[in-house]
């Protein structure tokens, strides 16, 4: 396929090259035999078959290995039941034995091969659907040339992969690659065995060997080089080691000039309620800022909202709408544009860069339009820091309200990593009425929640402030007629600081403990997923898109690494059996499918193998034994002895002060001569420029003096949060995440649902 045959060119001596209905040398009416009219005719229609060669009866259900089950009912090329006869009058490219005329004689040589009776057919005009699709030639072969693929292949594309990225969409990245290598007519072979090699092990070397390769009269040899070409050009962002590969080093160079990375959208489809409206009003809003500023402009993001902005919308949208994309810094921006727009959270901090820019431009005699958009709500003291600057009056100044982020399928966010702090150390309490107002916006989409249960100081006011927002504004949606969210349980970060100083032994738990999961994405070395660029960092999507990574996000650790030693073996045994049986049209399109988990499979493995670097390492597996001897109110010298170690070693002064105040919280603080000796020991240790953080955790009270007698014992009793003989294979606790300790705050959320607190 795709290499032309012409007809003085020799017949492979392969096995796979006799065509079984076609005429041979043992052939009654060859040579001597003289054929009449009908049984050229007949034998003609026998030898002519489609290009894609329908396996059985039914070619619909053929047909439909290249896209799996996306496919309607019908032929894939024509999406119709039957076959057209326009459907490939133009494009078709096909061989088929010579027709055979009444004639005697020998036969013709070339060396001491016989002449192929191939012969090209440019172009038929006349080819009927039956001849194209006769089901009785199974055991016949022909060939299509290139413009094939591309002229019949691309409506196919958007059910195989995006249709952007397309392999045979013209200005795709493979496209100059492709196009320059499938035109080699003795390159196929080599060609194909080198794609579905990548293909299969998601890098240039793996365990699975291919040697498929494309044989005359291999009838999977067009499927397959299909398959392999769009799997790669869908996959070639990840499979970052292949550096000699031109297709990659095309796609790399145009990533460079887009700026950061974006991460990958989360797919909400199978959400328990429609998340989509939330992501889309969300997206919306952001696109009519951008069409009110006409031209050419530049988008100046605040770099904390670029993550969150990436789950919203594509930069490549933005850069459709005309924008520029510029994260805000202390530096000047570079830019041409004359029009700027700024997307910054309310900080007083931003408000200085702004005002930098601005003055800068000024002094430079640069003359441009400033538009100021706060997210999600302006404040009067940074438009007062912009009076001060004497800016105000040159920008335009709006809202950009995203109070709500849809995460995942199962997870909204409200993008306030800062809120407990403001609340317990600054008394700050913008962030509540911040969630009050996200859980509203909720209600004018779902419905009044008629449910609303608090547990804590600042639930109990957001519950307040939701209710007068319920009274100020009231929801009016006719089309729900019961609300889609039966009840909001609101808890205060404050009533459970146990569980989050604990280590999680999920594998998004050690993710996020070892890498740090932001924005529903993990940064790390390209090196790590078998990349042969060091240096180079890569952001790897973590959501329910990911198949795999939504089966064993929450299983324990070592479960996980027997789960993807079992998909591993099974894929290899998979494959051993197509090498050496026959398969049927559904076990190779069983197959198929499993191949499209492979890049998942590879990209989980190399991160558990990463992981596994910390988690064998003694200071890990002593602190998870401190942990659960805290948890258990055991031995409190011990653990007075552990922590004093950990500051004299000068651990990372992170995972010191989780223990530190897990150890405070569990025993309502230390005594005064305890208190007061490791802070002082902290200070010698890690420098007194810590003294500032060592008072935030005192009036927090996560790190304070004893003044009353701890009640954590019965409220671990009253609640059963430490569950013995925990199952992690087969887990029926929520105890299983922390290895036998079940975190405070699921175990009041079951105690809601059941009986309200």
């Amino acid at each position: 396929m795709g290499w032309e045959e012409h007809p003085d060119s020799d017949v492979d001596s392969s096995p796979h090259s006799s065509i079984s209905d076609g005429w041979s040398p043992d052939s009654p009416c060859y040579p001597e035999q003289k054929a009449s009219q009908e049984d050229i005719e007949r034998q003609n229609t026998k030898s002519s078959m489609h290009a894609l060669a329908y396996y059985n009866k039914k070619h619909a259900t053929t047909c439909r290995v290249l896209d799996g089950a996306k496919t309607k009912s019908g032929c894939l090329l024509c999406k119709e039941g039957e076959h057209p006869t326009h459907g490939f009058r133009n494009g078709l490219h096909e061989y088929k034995p010579r027709p055979l005329r009444p004639r005697s004689g020998k036969a013709r040589h070339t060396g001491s091969r016989t002449r192929s009776r191939l012969t090209v057919l440019r172009w038929r005009q006349r080819s009927s659907a039956h001849a194209l699709s006769f089901e009785e030639n199974q055991g016949g072969y022909d060939r299509v040339r290139p413009g094939f693929e591309r002229r019949r292949m691309v409506p196919l594309l958007p059910d195989l992969i995006d249709k952007a990225q397309g392999a045979f969409v013209e200005g795709s990245y493979a496209w100059t690659w492709l196009s320059s290598q499938i035109c080699w007519r003795h390159h196929g072979m080599h060609h194909l065995n080198f794609i579905f090699y990548i293909s299969v092990n998601g890098n240039t070397h793996g365990f699975f060997k291919s040697r498929r390769g494309l044989r005359q009269g291999d009838l999977m040899a067009p499927t397959l080089f299909i398959f392999c070409i769009e799997y790669l050009s869908s996959e070639s962002g990840d499979l970052r080691s292949l550096a000699g590969c031109e297709v990659l080093q095309e796609r790399n160079k145009r990533r460079e000039g887009d700026g950061e990375e974006m991460a990958q959208l989360p797919n909400l489809d199978n959400a328990p309620i429609i998340l989509t409206s939330i992501r889309d009003q969300s997206q919306k809003e952001l696109m009519i800022i951008l069409k009110n500023v006409r031209g050419q402009k530049c988008l100046v993001i605040d770099p904390k909202l670029s993550g969150s902005l990436s789950l919203i919308v594509q930069s490549s949208i933005l850069k459709e709408l005309g924008a520029e994309l510029r994260h805000l810094t202390s530096e000047p921006i570079q830019t041409d544009c004359t029009k700027i727009v700024y997307l910054v959270r309310a900080q007083l901090g931003l408000m200085k860069s702004i005002c930098s820019d601005i003055h800068n431009d000024s002094s430079k005699g640069i003359q441009r339009e400033y538009f100021l958009y706060f997210v999600p709500r302006r404040a009067v003291v940074c438009e007062k820091v912009l009076e001060e600057e004497k800016v105000h009056h040159l920008l335009t100044i709006g809202e950009y309200p995203l109070y709500l982020l849809p995460l995942d399928e199962d997870v909204l966010s409200f993008e306030l990593d800062t809120a407990c702090r403001e609340f317990t150390v600054d008394g700050d309490t913008t962030s509540l009425w911040h969630i009050a107002k996200a859980i509203h916006k909720l209600e004018c989409s779902f419905g009044v929640i008629p449910n609303v249960r608090a547990k804590g100081k600042a639930s109990v006011r957001v519950a307040d402030i939701l209710y007068r927002m319920q009274d100020e504004e009231p929801v009016n949606i006719t089309d729900v007629v019961v609300p889609e969210i039966n009840t909001l349980i609101l808890i205060d970060r404050e009533v459970d600081m146990v569980t989050p100083m604990c280590s999680q032994l999920t594998y998004e738990g050690l993710m996020d403990e070892f890498l740090g999961i932001n924005n529903g994405a993990v940064e790390v070395d390209s090196s790590i997923m078998g990349a042969q660029q060091e240096g180079k960092k890569m952001k790897v999507p973590l959501n329910s898109s990911d198949k795999l990574f939504k089966e064993i996000r929450d299983q324990n650790f070592e479960v996980v690494g027997q789960v993807l030693r079992q998909r591993a073996t099974s894929m290899k045994q998979d494959y051993n059996e197509m090498q050496t049986t026959n398969q049927t049209v559904s076990e190779l399109k069983d197959f198929v499918k499993k191949l499209n988990s492979l890049p998942e499979m590879t990209r989980h493995i190399h991160l558990a193998q990463h992981l596994n670097k910390f988690t064998s390492k003694p200071s890990f597996l002593g602190r998870l034994d401190m942990e659960h001897t805290i948890v258990e109110s055991e031995s409190y010298d011990i653990c007075f002895e552990y922590i004093e170690e950990m500051i004299h070693k000068q651990e990372p002064l992170v995972n010191v002060l989780r223990i530190l105040i897990l150890f405070s919280i569990t025993n309502s603080g230390l005594p005064k001569k305890n208190y007061d000796y490791l802070r002082r020991e902290l200070l010698h240790s890690y420098g007194f420029e810590h003294i500032a953080t060592l008072n935030n955790l005192e009036k927090a009270g996560l790190f304070r003096k004893q003044e009353s007698k701890s009640n954590w014992i019965t409220i671990k009793r009253a609640l059963q949060l430490i569950v013995e003989d925990t199952d992690t294979a087969n887990p029926r606790d929520i105890s299983y995440v922390f290895s036998g300790y079940a975190p405070l705050s699921i175990r009041l959320v079951q105690h809601a649902i059941r009986s309200g607190w």
